[in-house]
């Protein structure tokens, strides 16, 4: 008659308390839940820094920049040494890269506006 599988057809769920603790083993190598939330805070530092460091670049926000790499190096030394975090790493480059881009683009701001106060003409005449 029907394709669809009936109540007694289902495989079990594992309980609430199996599942629960077979994910916390499996968030952390250790199996420790100390670990564990050291690593979840450890990555959540890292998104906000690599946040921070992307969204410094196209605004040329020196503050931005300077707030991603603290958090960045931060998330490195609390990241257990045995994992990878490539998401500080990159929120580390990205800030800096944002505070190159700031700083070009004040030394610029400042050209422009002392060459307009000079009150002449920035081309050297022959």
């Amino acid at each position: 008659m029907s394709n669809f599988p009936t109540n007694n057809q289902l495989p079990e769920m594992p309980s609430n308390e199996v599942a629960a603790q077979s994910s916390d083993m499996a968030f952390s190598a250790s199996g420790s839940n100390s670990d564990a939330s050291l690593l979840s805070e450890s990555r959540g530092i890292s998104i906000a820094s690599l946040v921070l460091g992307i969204a410094s670049i196209p605004l040329a926000c020196f503050v931005l920049g300077i707030i991603g790499v603290v958090l960045a190096s931060h998330a490195q030394k609390v990241t257990p040494s045995d994992v990878d975090n490539r998401f500080a790493r990159t929120g580390k480059i990205c800030s800096i890269i944002g505070i190159v881009v700031s700083m070009l683009v004040i030394c610029a701001v400042v050209g422009v506006v002392v060459s307009l106060f000079r009150g002449g003409s920035t081309y050297a005449t022959f």
